[in-house]
């Protein structure tokens, strides 16, 4: 669907590629030269941060690094990095300032409304980044908008198991502590009634050592946006390699505004004699 007048394109689905890549550079170029220019929205826990603290990104990205990526690496190293397609209007999209290096986020706006979109790595030592999710969403800013409604989409590598999204062939995760440190997403999760976008028991990580298969990372959403999602997949067939998660691709039915492609000469192939 082409608005002419306006000079831009409008799709009435958003997509979203979310993937833990252990900081490793060759899956990061992997996963790059993968998606190319196909999706709006990366999110990418444990990227590749390189000598000069930057990450990776082709031509087609803008990347969105926590607000004091620069000045705390040494000390916290960004865990959470989003990649925002240039083709979005830049009208149509914005980060949102979290003070963590474990959380990104960005939100989308345009005739649905708002959608915060949060990139979200949680330690295996601690819930610190679902403390800093609950104190955002708790935040006056949460509850500002200049195009209501707001929803939200959490996605990450949460590092937790649990029953309600592992399955039963798990349950020896299932063990107290585990169960313990679950309660605070859960808690989180019913507090601001998040529904699991991707069915339960499908699973986002196969061990690199033993093969097991587990439910570590998630995507949970409101739920006035449940059903506006298209679809919400792993894709283990694009794993990266080296890699032990498995990429997970959402669909989300809303039309954002984005830049008029403009064709260019492909000089490459000009028959320069001819010419």
């Amino acid at each position: 669907m082409v608005d002419r007048e306006q000079g831009f394109t409008r799709r009435e689905y958003i997509t979203i590629w979310q993937q833990n890549l252990n900081k490793l550079l060759i899956a990061q170029l992997d996963m790059l030269e993968s998606i190319k220019k196909d999706y709006d929205i990366i999110l990418i826990q444990e990227p590749h941060i390189d000598f000069r603290n930057l990450t990776r990104a082709n031509s087609y990205y803008t990347v969105v690094y926590p607000p004091r990526h620069h000045d705390n690496h040494r000390n916290t190293p960004t865990r959470s990095i989003i990649l925002v397609n240039r083709k979005l209007q830049s009208q149509a999209w914005s980060p949102i300032p979290i003070q963590s290096p474990d959380i990104t986020a960005v939100q989308v706006t345009g005739e649905f409304g708002t959608i915060r979109i949060f990139n979200i790595y949680n330690d295996c030592e601690h819930n610190n980044s679902i403390m800093v999710l609950g104190d955002y969403m708790r935040s006056v800013a949460a509850r500002n908008t200049t195009r209501p409604p707001v929803r939200y989409i959490w996605a990450g590598d949460y590092n937790r198991h649990h029953s309600l999204w592992e399955k039963e062939r798990n349950f020896h995760l299932f063990t107290q502590s585990n169960l313990d440190a679950a309660q605070p997403l859960l808690d989180l999760i019913a507090r601001h009634r998040m529904k699991m976008a991707l069915p339960e028991g499908i699973p986002t990580l196969k061990a690199l050592a033993m093969g097991n298969l587990t439910r570590v990372d998630n995507v949970f959403c409101s739920e006035a946006l449940l059903d506006h999602v298209i679809s919400c997949v792993t894709v283990p067939e694009d794993r990266p390699p080296k890699t032990d998660h498995f990429p997970i691709r959402s669909v989300i039915h809303a039309t954002v505004h984005r830049s008029k492609f403009k064709s260019r000469p492909k000089y490459r192939e000009v028959d320069w004699e001819s010419f």
